[in-house]
């Protein structure tokens, strides 16, 4: 997902987002899932991992992030006919690693997103 921000939310994010390093991508390594051709004019940022980081106990893996997740892949699957064609919710579940346990299935409790 692509989206614009200001100079200010752009400092939010970098906050936030600790842990991660602000890297650029290339605009001919981006493909435009809504039928576009080109990504819209402007420099796209993404934050990267800086450490491999692992599920642990204090840390395990919520269901409802996984529910976040996939909710996100289906409705860009929806929205976008480049997103159905590429099956974007069956290559995120293909393509994504590391989900080991500890897994806590936090829908039954008080959902931790």
């Amino acid at each position: 997902m692509i989206l614009s921000v200001t100079p200010g939310e752009r400092t939010v994010f970098t906050r936030r987002e600790s842990g991660y390093r602000l890297t650029r991508i290339p605009s001919g390594d981006i493909s435009m899932l809504d039928g576009s051709e080109n990504p819209p004019d402007g420099t796209v940022w993404y934050f990267a991992n800086i450490a491999r980081r692992y599920p642990s106990e204090r840390f395990p893996i919520v269901q409802s992030y996984v529910d976040v997740c996939l909710d996100g892949c289906l409705e860009n699957e929806e929205n976008y006919p480049g997103a159905r064609k590429a099956q974007f919710a069956k290559e995120f579940i293909r393509t994504t690693s590391g989900w080991r346990t500890p897994w806590f299935n936090d829908r039954i409790t008080l959902p931790r997103r």
